[in-house]
């Protein structure tokens, strides 16, 4: 990820250790939530949801302060580095990470599905 601190400008400065900081914090958060949920359909699915977990507190550690401009770089870089199972579907452009949000099924949700908005 040092593709991030050279190519890509935040909006606003953050060290690395906070970085790290809020990426152990989102994942206690969504571990204490649940997620992974305490009884898998088997031990593999409970990985890949962990690690889709990961993936999602990695995406909003590293990238929230990016500039909305270089999200796409980030979430391009992010879908070389991942298995392509761990990420959400791309089906256009504008599909980034940061569109999608957990669910417990192996889908990702958009976040507009989830909130009922139209605009």
């Amino acid at each position: 990820m040092g593709m991030r601190r050279t190519n890509l400008k935040p909006v606003m400065h953050n060290e690395a250790a906070c970085q790290v900081s809020t990426l152990l914090t989102l994942l206690e958060g969504s571990l204490a939530a649940g997620d992974p949920p305490a009884d898998p359909s088997s031990p593999a699915a409970a990985a890949v949801h962990a690690e889709r977990v990961f993936v999602f507190c990695l995406t909003w550690s590293l990238g929230g302060l990016l500039h909305e401009r270089d999200r796409p770089a980030f979430d391009a870089e992010l879908r070389r580095l991942a298995p392509a199972d761990l990420m959400p579907p791309k089906v256009n452009f504008s599909n980034l990470t940061f569109f999608f949000m957990l669910c417990k099924s192996p889908a990702c949700t958009f976040w507009v599905q989830r909130t009922n908005c139209t605009s």
